[in-house]
């Protein structure tokens, strides 16, 4: 295990911390105020993302999401609304752009009838611009007093001078450990979050001594190369696309057994002025590329997730055959399935992305390396084929 040096008089602290959840969908959906509803008292509070800036020069085109606030207030939790604010060097015009923009925000959500207790404010701000970015928040909190105005922070901030100072004005911030570096295409799968850098950033921002959370993903992105390892494009939500021949496709995740170690160890001790986490995203039922419930719940609670990946057989001629997730963890679909004892007169086929083989008197369903990448949710059941005997077969996992 990874040991750290405590700065002397650094104060420490245990025990549970709050729990939140980012509601980033652009479209409102059934679904998505169903999750909002439905989440479990554990998760305390909601972050809506309620405006998305853009720059065109000097001009903002902005994206209102659609929210359902019925459902937000159904929820009864407390509500961050959050600004995204893409890529701009942070000037005075554009620090009263952002500021009317915010304003607007605040307005629509209680004209919707939600009170936030918080703006969060997502920008991705240049190293080297933090003292222009500090002015921009000062003006936000004078808008918005007595709400206070809470920054996303990369790792790359803490030692820069100018944070210190930003980070006090605030009074809090999120820091951010996920995504922090821009994807390659020999990266391991687990570089969306490495559990042990995360651990070194806490650390380093615990020092600081201004109260933060820390924000943990949840979701798959899916990132497409060119053969050269350039990168085209990232997906972490929606339709896939249709890539030119040789596109190399990789998923990157977080390790949910990792992050559940983590948190069980913040919980045992952590820097005092950690006070919670903020799970990027909220599990929505038509959210293929995000953790269910129960993952996110294990991992919340500091326990890695059970598994519980199984495959099954029904019926008698022919076998149906299929792949169970009775865990608490998404699995991955297994390379090969064995059929055994099927005999030399057996017939077969695959399904799902799996195709069937004779092996002596075996029966092999391979995975397509399309499906490499391919995992099966909590409670999920993912048929594969069949096989046509007069035997008893036994079935293997490979």
């Amino acid at each position: 295990m990874m040991m750290f040096k405590v700065m002397p008089g650094s104060p420490r602290t245990s025990g549970a911390m709050t729990n939140e959840a980012y509601v980033w969908q652009r479209s409102s959906s059934a679904a998505v105020s169903d999750a909002v509803v439905s989440a479990p008292e554990k998760m305390g509070g909601l972050a809506p993302l309620g405006a998305e800036i853009a720059w065109r020069d000097a001009t903002a085109d902005v994206a209102w999401p659609e929210l359902d606030f019925a459902a937000l207030r159904r929820a009864g939790r407390t509500v961050s609304a959050v600004l995204r604010v893409g890529p701009r060097t942070p000037t005075p015009a554009a620090g009263e752009t952002v500021c009317a923009i915010a304003r607007e925000m605040l307005a629509r959500f209680r004209a919707g009838g939600v009170e936030p207790w918080e703006i969060q404010v997502d920008f991705d701000c240049a190293e080297s611009k933090l003292d222009g970015y500090r002015a921009w928040l000062a003006s936000l909190r004078a808008m918005a007093a007595p709400l206070p105005v809470r920054p996303t922070v990369l790792p790359s901030w803490l030692d820069r001078p100018a944070f210190a100072a930003l980070a006090r004005e605030c009074g809090g911030y999120i820091l951010q450990v996920h995504a922090t570096e821009r994807p390659r295409i020999d990266a391991q799968e687990t570089a969306l979050c490495e559990a042990s850098r995360a651990r070194v950033w806490v650390e380093r921002a615990g020092r600081i001594g201004v109260p933060f959370r820390v924000a943990l993903p949840t979701y798959t992105y899916l990132v497409a190369f060119a053969p050269d390892g350039k990168l085209l494009d990232i997906m972490a939500e929606g339709k896939t696309r249709t890539w030119p021949a040789g596109t190399v496709m990789r998923a990157f995740r977080p390790d949910a057994a990792e992050l559940a170690t983590v948190v069980a160890d913040w919980m045992k001790d952590r820097p005092a002025c950690l006070t919670g986490l903020l799970w990027y995203r909220l599990p929505v039922a038509t959210d293929e590329l995000n953790w269910r419930w129960p993952t996110l719940e294990a991992v919340m609670a500091g326990r890695p997730p059970r598994r519980g990946l199984r495959v099954e057989k029904s019926g008698t001629s022919p076998v149906d055959i299929a792949l169970v997730n009775a865990g608490e963890a998404e699995e991955p679909l297994p390379a090969e399935i064995i059929a055994t004892g099927a005999g030399g007169g057996a017939d077969a086929d695959g399904i799902g992305g799996y195709r069937a083989e004779m092996r002596g008197a075996d029966v092999v369903f391979q995975r397509a390396p399309e499906f490499a990448a391919a995992h099966l949710a909590p409670g999920a059941r993912h048929p594969l084929g069949w096989v046509r005997t007069e035997t008893e077969i036994q079935l293997h996992v490979r």
